[in-house]
C-alpha cells in the first residue's frame, strides 16, 4: 500500500513536472509569438507614419511652389496692368496726376528712358530716393538691344531688412521707350519666407522622431534640414536609383550617425526643381527602446514561467507601447492634416469611382460647400470637367471653368495629378482648385480700355468730318425752311423740312455721345460734390418731363453725402442713367427709383425701373460701346457712365431690381 502510494506519488509529481514543463513551453510558446508580432507590428506602424510624412512632405512642397509661382504672376499682372495705364496716357500726365497716380498704387517711382537710354521722366513717390542700381539700368539697355523681351521683373532683396524692391520695366509697342516702376517688396520677401520650400522643410523637421530631411538629386544636396554626412549619392546607391523609378514612398533601414534610422524615399519633380527625391530620415532609438524591453521581458517570463502575472504584464505592456506609436501615428497625421487644411488653395482627392475622399478648408471655401467627402463630383457644377480627366489618366493636365457660388460667377483653375489609393486598382485624382475671379476681371477690364482707347483715337477725326457737312445741313435746311416755301405743297414741304432737321439734331446727339464716351477723363481734376443737393435738383429739374409720361419719381438720398467726381461728370452719368430708365419704360407708366447711401464705407448711388430689365447674360455686353436692346438707342449711355465711373476709382454694377426692372449700382469710395 505504501508502495503503491509512493509509485503514485511519484506520478503525480511527473505529470505535474511534466504539466508544467507544457504549461511553460506553451506560456513561452505564445509570449513568444505574441512579442514577435508586436514588434512586427510596431515596425509596420512606423513605416506607415513615415509614408504618410513623406507624402504629405511632397504634396505640401508642390502647394509651395504653385503659390510662388501664381503670386509672381499675380505680381507681373498687377506691374502689367499699371505699365499699361501709364502707356495709354501716352506720359502727357501732370506731375501732380504722376504723384497721384503713385500714391494711388504704392509706388517707389516712375521712370522714362527714351532710345539712347536717355532718362525722360524721373518722378519719385514715395521709399528712398536713391540712384537707380546699376543692375537695374543694364536691363533697361537690354530691353532695348532685344526687344523680343518686352517686359522684366526684378526683385532686389536690398543690403538691409525692411530694403526689399521690385522694378519692372515695359518696353513700349513703338519700342522706343521703356517705362520703369518701382515698388515696396518686403511683404513679397515674407511670403517667400513663409512658403519656399527650405522653409517648410525646416518646420516639417522640428517633429520629434525625424533626424533629417534630405531633397537629392544626381548632382547631390539641393537642400536639407540640417547638416547631414554620410549620405549616400544616388548613382553609387542601388536602393535609391530604384527608388526613383517607383511611383510611391520606398523604405529601409540604414546606419546614420551613431544608431539607426528608418528612411523613406520618394520621387519628387516640378518645373523649378530637378527631378531627384525627398529622403526623411525617422529615428529608431524608440523603436529598438522598446525592443529591447521586450527581450528584458522575455528573459523575466523564462524566469517565472508559472507567474501568470507576468504574462498579464507583458500583454499590458505591448498594448501600452502599441497604443504609444498609435498615438504618434495620430499626431503625425494631424499635422499633415492641418497642413492640408491650412493650404490656401483649394485642394481636393478624388478616388477612381468619381467620389470625394478628402477636402481641405480652401477647397469647400472656394466651391461654397460643406461635407463634400463620400459625394459624387457630378452632383457639383464642375463636375463633367472632373469626371473628363478622371477618364484621361494618362498625364496631369488644367482646365478653366465658370462656377456660380453664393449667386456669384467665379472663374476657376483646376490642375489635376493622378494618384494611387490604398486598396483601389485603379489611380484617383488630386485635383488643386485656384479662385482666378479676380484676374479675369483685370482681363476683361484692361480689355475694355484698350477698345475705348482705340475709340478715342478714332472719335478724333471722325466726329470733326462729321460734324462739319452735319452743320451745312442744319443751316440749309433751317434757310429752306425759313426762306424757300413752294406755292404748292407747302404743308408737306415744311413737314419734311422739319423731319430733316430733327434727324440733324438726333445725329448731332449720337455724335455727342460718342464723344463723350471716347473723351479722356485723365486730365479732369475731382472735386468734393454735394451729392445730396446735386440729385435733389436733379429730381426737381426731371420732374415735369417724368410727369408728362406718367412716370412715378421716387426718390430715397440720405443726408450729407459726398463723392470725389467732376461734376460735369456726374452730370453725365444720372443723365445717362434717367434717359435710359426712361427709355426702358418705352412711353409705358412705370416707376423710377433713385437712391443714394453708405455702405461699407461706399458711397452707393443706385437708379432702379419698372421695365423689362437687362438679361444677366447681357451684364457684360451692355458695357460694349454700340450694343443696346433697345430700337432706338445708341448703345453708348452705359459704356460713358462705366467709363466715368471707374475713372473716378469707383465700381459700376448691373443687376435685377425689386419693381422687375434694371438695377444699376455705381459705387464711389467715400
Amino acid at each position: 500500500m505504501t508502495s503503491s502510494n509512493r509509485n503514485n506519488s511519484v506520478f503525480s509529481q511527473r505529470v505535474i513536472i511534466v504539466s508544467s514543463i507544457a504549461l511553460a513551453l506553451v506560456v513561452f510558446i505564445f509570449a513568444w509569438v505574441s512579442i514577435t508580432s508586436s514588434r512586427s507590428d510596431s515596425l509596420s506602424l512606423l513605416r506607415d507614419q513615415g509614408a504618410s510624412f513623406t507624402q504629405s512632405l511632397a504634396y505640401s512642397a508642390e502647394g509651395a511652389l504653385e503659390s510662388e509661382a501664381f503670386f509672381d504672376y499675380l505680381i507681373y499682372r498687377r506691374f502689367n496692368a499699371l505699365a499699361l495705364e501709364l502707356i495709354a496716357a501716352e506720359f502727357q500726365l501732370t506731375e501732380d496726376q504722376i504723384m497721384r497716380f503713385g500714391l494711388d498704387h504704392d509706388l517707389y517711382s516712375i521712370h522714362l528712358f527714351q532710345e539712347d537710354s536717355t532718362q525722360l521722366l524721373e518722378a519719385y513717390i514715395s521709399g528712398p530716393r536713391t540712384s537707380l542700381k546699376q543692375f537695374v539700368l543694364e536691363e533697361v539697355y537690354g530691353l532695348f538691344t532685344y526687344p523680343e523681351n518686352n517686359y522684366v521683373l526684378l526683385y532686389d532683396q536690398g543690403e538691409s531688412p525692411g530694403e526689399a524692391a521690385h522694378y519692372y520695366l515695359q518696353l513700349t509697342n513703338d519700342l522706343k521707350h521703356v517705362i520703369l516702376l518701382s515698388a515696396d517688396a518686403n511683404y513679397f520677401t515674407e511670403t517667400l519666407r513663409e512658403t519656399r520650400i527650405d522653409n517648410l522643410v525646416q518646420k516639417m523637421s522640428r517633429e520629434a522622431g525625424v533626424d533629417y530631411i534630405v531633397y537629392q538629386t544626381d548632382s547631390g544636396v539641393v537642400f536639407s534640414s540640417r547638416k547631414v554626412s554620410n549620405l549616400s549619392q544616388i548613382a553609387s546607391d542601388p536602393f535609391l536609383e530604384q527608388a526613383l523609378q517607383e511611383d510611391s514612398v520606398t523604405s529601409r533601414i540604414v546606419d546614420y550617425a551613431e544608431g539607426k534610422v528608418l528612411e523613406l524615399v520618394r520621387p519628387f519633380a516640378t518645373p523649378d526643381y530637378q527631378f531627384g527625391a525627398f529622403r526623411v530620415g525617422l529615428s529608431l532609438n524608440r523603436y529598438y527602446n522598446v525592443s529591447r524591453g521586450y527581450d528584458l521581458q522575455m528573459i523575466t517570463l523564462s524566469a517565472v514561467l508559472f507567474i501568470l502575472i507576468v504574462l498579464l504584464l507583458l500583454y499590458f505592456g505591448s498594448r501600452t507601447k502599441r497604443r504609444e506609436i498609435s498615438q504618434q501615428l495620430a499626431q503625425v497625421k494631424s499635422i499633415s492634416d492641418k497642413i492640408f487644411d491650412e493650404m490656401r488653395t483649394g485642394a481636393a482627392v478624388i478616388d477612381s469611382g468619381g467620389r470625394f475622399v478628402l477636402a481641405n478648408r480652401a477647397f469647400q471655401d472656394i466651391l461654397g460647400v460643406s461635407d463634400c467627402e463620400g459625394k459624387p463630383v457630378s452632383e457639383f457644377g464642375f463636375g463633367d470637367e472632373i469626371s473628363k480627366m478622371l477618364a484621361n489618366s494618362s498625364k496631369p493636365g488644367e482646365t478653366e471653368i465658370s462656377e456660380e457660388v453664393d449667386h456669384q460667377l467665379k472663374w476657376l483653375l483646376i490642375s489635376t495629378s493622378m494618384v494611387g489609393l490604398p486598396g483601389e486598382s485603379k489611380s484617383g485624382l488630386v485635383a488643386m482648385f485656384y479662385d482666378i475671379t479676380r484676374l479675369k476681371q483685370f482681363e476683361r477690364e484692361a480689355a475694355r480700355k484698350e477698345r475705348l482707347s482705340e475709340l478715342g483715337d478714332l472719335a478724333a477725326g471722325v466726329a470733326h468730318e462729321i460734324r462739319n457737312p452735319l452743320n451745312t445741313i442744319s443751316i440749309a435746311v433751317q434757310r429752306l425752311g425759313n426762306e424757300f416755301k413752294p406755292q404748292e405743297g407747302s404743308e408737306e414741304y415744311l413737314q419734311f423740312v422739319q423731319q430733316i432737321r430733327g434727324e440733324t439734331r438726333r445725329l448731332n446727339d449720337i455724335i455727342t455721345r460718342f464723344l463723350a464716351l471716347a473723351r479722356d477723363e485723365s486730365d479732369k481734376k475731382a472735386e468734393r460734390i454735394d451729392l445730396t443737393g446735386f440729385l435733389q435738383g436733379m429730381i426737381s429739374f426731371v420732374s415735369p418731363e417724368a410727369e408728362t409720361l406718367a412716370i412715378k419719381l421716387d426718390m430715397r438720398v440720405q443726408d450729407n453725402l459726398e463723392i470725389a467726381i467732376g461734376a460735369d461728370q456726374l452730370k453725365q452719368v444720372m443723365s445717362n442713367l434717367f434717359n435710359n430708365a426712361k427709355e426702358a419704360l418705352a412711353g409705358k407708366p412705370g416707376v423710377i427709383t433713385i437712391g443714394a447711401f453708405v455702405e461699407n464705407k461706399t458711397v452707393v448711388i443706385r437708379v432702379a425701373d419698372s421695365g423689362p430689365g437687362i438679361k444677366e447674360s447681357d451684364y457684360e455686353r451692355v458695357l460694349a460701346p454700340y450694343y443696346t436692346t433697345k430700337d432706338a438707342g445708341t448703345g453708348l449711355g452705359l459704356p460713358t457712365v462705366h467709363r466715368i465711373v471707374t475713372a473716378s476709382g469707383g465700381e459700376l454694377r448691373i443687376g435685377k431690381s425689386k419693381l422687375g426692372g434694371a438695377e444699376i449700382e455705381c459705387r464711389f469710395p467715400s
